[in-house]
Order: structure tokens, then sequence, then C-alpha cells
């Protein structure tokens, strides 16, 4: 079979099969809520490319690719979907290895995905090319939400809702902080921890430049980009970030006591009602009560080209 297997770039015409093979309830909506937008720019070239394998003329197979941080070359890639007929068939991993050669004679450096901690057979296949986990993270989405223990909150945690643009250096260094501590070692240290200087002063084009830089260009977006920042007994142990359909929430792990979690997760949940945002992500936390949020817990796994 894998004889009569070919790749190719993926065209509009395709955008029938892609949704028909699994696109449509892919685990990609729990990023990207609108995933048929995400779909049409990856087919459009705006936000990254799209392959398609084709068996004979059909499309069984696909998978999505963005350059991620263009300077260091940096590859993400997601939405791998097979057609429920042709799984378990070595679909997969065609699809992965052929891909990967592409963008390795693209000369890029790193290449990295996220894959449900509960999809076995996707870890194992990662796991066989070389792919390490680099960190752990919480996927929630819920349409139902309440405002009505804010005012039972406030007096447990320190809430303080800013406009990004309001922003100072010294801010904006506790909040990059907490990213670095929330995102984890090996997940900093594969995206060039060794390149971190005193005060942020790094060589143009890495990983944590970047993020950092991320930071600093949402201070000057407004509503889309606004920040949630969390503290208690004066110290700063997270934030949440509206980025555009998201809420991301970075907290210090090691900050936290398991009794306090009830309380935090119910307070991530008001500040994403009060955000109008059904999709979390929640970086640091990995034991929320899923009475309180509904979880889906994600890996990081990356690899060097």
């Amino acid at each position: 079979m894998l004889d009569r297997l070919f790749i190719r770039k993926a065209s509009l015409q395709d955008k029938k099969a892609l949704i028909n093979i699994g696109h449509k309830d892919h685990e990609a909506v729990l990023f990207f809520p609108n995933i048929k937008t995400q779909l049409l720019n990856h087919l459009r070239g705006i936000s990254g490319q799209c392959y398609v394998v084709n068996y004979n003329s059909e499309v069984i197979g696909s998978i999505y690719f963005q350059n991620y941080f263009c300077r260091e070359k940096v590859l993400f890639y997601g939405y791998l979907c097979v057609s429920k007929t042709f799984r378990n068939k070595g679909v997969g991993t065609y699809l992965i290895k052929e891909c990967l050669e592409i963008y390795r004679q693209k000369r890029f450096l790193k290449v990295f995905c996220f894959v449900r901690q509960d999809n076995i057979p996707s870890i194992k296949l990662h796991e066989n090319f070389g792919y390490k986990k680099l960190n752990f993270f919480l996927v929630s989405q819920s349409c139902q939400f309440s405002n009505s223990a804010n005012s039972q909150l406030s007096s447990f945690w320190n809430v303080e809702f800013m406009d990004l643009r309001t922003l100072d250096r010294l801010m904006l260094d506790n909040l990059f902080n907490i990213y670095q501590k929330s995102m984890g070692e090996d997940y900093i240290q594969f995206f060039g921890s060794s390149l971190l200087r005193e005060n942020f002063i790094l060589p143009k084009g890495t990983f944590l430049q970047n993020s950092y830089h991320f930071l600093k260009e949402c201070c000057k977006k407004g509503a889309n980009h606004r920040v949630t920042i969390l503290s208690k007994d004066g110290k700063y142990f997270g934030y949440c970030l509206k980025h555009n359909e998201l809420l991301k929430v970075h907290v210090i792990p090691e900050f936290l006591q398991k009794e306090y979690l009830p309380e935090l997760a119910l307070l991530i949940k008001n500040i994403a009602f009060k955000e109008e945002i059904e999709t979390i992500h929640l970086f640091g936390l990995i034991d929320v009560p899923s009475s309180i949020l509904v979880n889906i817990k994600m890996i990081t796994m990356g690899k060097n080209l």
C-alpha cells in the first residue's frame, strides 16, 4: 500500500476532503475554536502550509505546519489526521517522515507539536521519531460560566485586570518570570534557555526573546490582548492573557498548595466569563478539579531536526 502513497501541498479544492477525514471534530478545535477559518488560512498559505497524502486519487491524510519562530527556524505542526479507513496502516508514519524531510531540506532546526496525553498511539509514533516530552498543559472548554463567586474570591486572591498598554517594564519582567516557570525547564531548554541573559538581553530571533517580545507586542493591542494578574500576600504567582479567542493561564507551580486549586480554578473560570472566552489553556496547573473545569491534558513534544 505504501508504494501507492504520495504527498503534496494541499489546495482549496481539498477543503471538503479534509473536513471529511476528521477535521470537523479533530482536537485542533481545542486550540482554534474557529477551525474552519484556520483551515482556509492554511490552504491559502496565510498562517502556514498544509500537506495531504493521496492513495491513488483519494486524500486520506493531512498535516498542517506553521513557522513558529522564523529566525530560529522552529517548526510547529498539528491537525495530523488520517481517514478512519486507513488508520494503523503506516499512513501517519509516512506523512510525518516525508514532511520532516521537506523541512529538514529547508534547514529548519527544531520541530514540536501537541498531543493529547490519552492518545497513546500518537505519543508512541512521535517517540519512534525521536520526540521528547517537553511539558504538560491543560485545555478546558466550557460554555457554562458564572461570575457568582467573584465576590467571595476577591478577598482570597488579589486580581488586577489591566490594559496591557499600561504595563511597565517591572511588571512585564514579573510576567515573563511566571511564563518561564509555568512552561518548565525542559520546554525552555529545548527552545534555548542557554541564550537567556540578565535583563533579557538576547540574540535576535531566539525563542525566549520572541516570547518576551510577544508580551510586549500584546501591550500595544488593547482589548483583544488584556491581562489579568494574580497575586497573593504581595507575591505574583500567575496571569491570564486574553489572546484572541483563547485565555492563556500561566501559574508558577511550586507557589500553589493543593488546597488552593479549587478556588483558583473557579477564579479562572470567572475570568473567562468576564472575558467572554470559552477555551482556556492552563500552563503549570495539572490538577485542576474537573468538577469546575472540564480538562484535557496535553503534552508538548519536540525534537531537533
